[in-house]
């Protein structure tokens, strides 16, 4: 697994994988910068913001390991906690805990909360 050891070798994924789609009608980049800026508006903390620009950096990881040939499914499984490990020597457990759960969190609200998946972006 690749391991980022600089916020550079974090915006050099981004620049090399950032415009690609996973299912999604947004880029990767697009998609992170949304986040943030949804924590931003929230009064989240700094470490609450840069977990939400980076909360999908797994997917960007899983590309620069395995390339585009890859099995597309993998590229979804446990994609948090690989994100969560390539940022570990990064930055502390304020920002890579909401990234490793953030997906656990989403299923949950999901579940508990209708109104919370419609709001979701297509």
């Amino acid at each position: 697994m690749t391991k980022l050891s600089s916020v550079n070798d974090v915006l050099a994924l981004f620049e090399k994988y950032g415009e690609e789609f996973y299912g999604e009608d947004v880029t990767q980049n697009a998609h992170a910068l949304q986040t943030a800026a949804f924590a931003e508006l929230d009064d989240a903390t700094d470490a609450l913001i840069a977990a939400s620009l980076l909360h999908d950096i797994g997917h960007l990881v899983y590309l620069a390991d395995q390339g585009h040939e890859a099995d597309a499914k993998k590229l979804d499984d446990l994609h948090e906690a690989t994100g969560a490990r390539a940022l570990a020597g990064i930055f502390g457990p304020d920002v890579t805990g909401p990234i490793a759960l953030h997906v656990t969190a989403k299923r949950y609200l999901c579940a508990m909360d209708p109104g919370y998946l419609e709001s979701l972006s297509p």
